[in-house]
């Protein structure tokens, strides 16, 4: 029981670690996501722009 207390410092290190880590993988995550979604938000309203100036320019 001795060697396993003292091992467990090390322990509790790795699984805060490992948490920390998996914590900063998620919210990296996150923000790549909603900066990818708005790119795509812009395209899409650019697009929308463009046409709508093209259909205004035919009139």
């Amino acid at each position: 029981m001795s060697a396993f207390i003292q091992q467990l410092p090390a322990l509790i290190g790795v699984i805060v670690g490992a948490l920390g880590s998996y914590l900063a993988i998620v919210r990296g995550d996150q923000v790549r996501f909603r900066r990818e979604q708005t790119a795509r938000w812009e395209e899409r309203r650019l697009t929308v722009y463009s046409a709508a100036v093209l259909l205004r320019g035919a009139q």
